[in-house]
């Protein structure tokens, strides 16, 4: 609700400069200590105006706070494009189930959820019960979600598009987005204005389809660094402009990015490299692995052993799988 008195008394700051720090959000931590992350006045209106996500007359709902980056996208889209938003103070499986069915409208509806959120979705069940008939397009962020889920999700409910996407707040934001004829697991193709390699760690070559490498990210709405951290902003930003993400993966032969781990999260085995996403991707597989960790533990002899934390269906047993689908050698780099 808003009053004619209240848009004529509005005033706004005129900008010397757009590409000024406005707000200082952080990163994730995955891999250390949050870092505040400098975004310019520039980045937040590029935000706002993009066309990777049409939110155009939408009905949506999200759980994104707003000091995630996903927030403050999803609040600046939602205003630019004129969506209607559905706010609830946190994330209960039935209870968003309860408000698509109540607000079952015949626009576009769209719901941004976490994989975390997608694994209690589906545990819940809660997705049966209710009809979410005018539920259009799930995205899916904050980290990569398996492609089992991502199967089992589009199995019930085949009439939404399940979409994920690759980012990083010290991108401004989204990088590659996964589209409906996107392959389950990938991350989709780069996005408009984005450029992005897969390098080499060791020698800095530049790898081509399948080969897996670090990903380095050079967009327009880069973070301006790191706040009052210029060591960590030169250590990730390059000379050139390239963001150097941490995370390893690959492109294939149809451009689709996969995401198979964080830099910092390799297990080191006897001089070998071991991504534990490789392993919890082969463990998931089993029908009776509900979620899966894969951890580093340390060794005296060999420096780490991996160790699976898996939460499985009671009585189940996959001991044996283990042991025949996991060979040490295919996932030593």
């Amino acid at each position: 609700m808003y009053s004619d008195a209240e848009v004529a008394n509005f005033r706004f700051v005129e900008l010397d400069d757009m590409k000024k720090t406005v707000c200082i959000m952080h990163s994730s931590g995955t891999t250390g200590m949050p870092k505040g992350v400098e975004m310019s006045n520039y980045c937040l209106l590029r935000i706002s105006e993009d066309n990777n996500l049409d939110m155009t007359n939408a009905v949506s709902i999200w759980f994104s706070s707003l000091y995630w980056i996903s927030g403050i996208l999803m609040n600046l889209k939602s205003i630019a494009q004129g969506a209607k938003v559905i706010l609830y103070p946190e994330f209960d499986e039935e209870m968003t189930c309860r408000l698509i069915e109540k607000y079952n409208v015949r626009v576009v509806t769209v719901i941004f959820l976490s994989t975390s959120m997608i694994n209690r979705f589906l545990r819940a069940g809660y997705i049966k019960k209710y009809s979410l008939t005018s539920l259009k397009v799930i995205i899916c962020g904050g980290a990569i979600i398996k492609p089992k889920a991502q199967k089992e999700m589009r199995c019930i409910l085949p009439h939404v598009q399940m979409l994920q996407g690759y980012g990083m707040t010290e991108l401004g934001g989204i990088a590659t987005l996964q589209l409906s004829h996107h392959k389950d697991g990938s991350c989709g193709t780069v996005t408009e204005n984005v450029q992005m390699k897969v390098v080499d760690q060791e020698t800095g070559k530049i790898l081509g389809p399948n080969n897996s490498g670090e990903l380095w990210i050079k967009t327009a709405i880069i973070m301006n660094g790191y706040y009052r951290n210029p060591e960590a902003t030169k250590s990730t930003i390059d000379a050139e402009g390239w963001l150097h993400s941490g995370d390893i993966g690959y492109f294939d032969e149809d451009g689709e990015l996969f995401i198979i781990d964080r830099i910092k999260e390799l297990i080191k085995y006897r001089g070998y490299q071991i991504s534990p996403g490789e392993i919890e991707g082969v463990l998931i597989l089993h029908p009776a692995v509900l979620e899966v960790a894969v951890l580093a533990v340390p060794h005296a002899i060999d420096d780490e052993h991996p160790i699976a934390y898996v939460t499985k269906m009671p009585g189940a047993k996959v001991q044996s799988y283990c042991k025949n689908a996991i060979k040490s050698q295919d996932f030593m780099k």
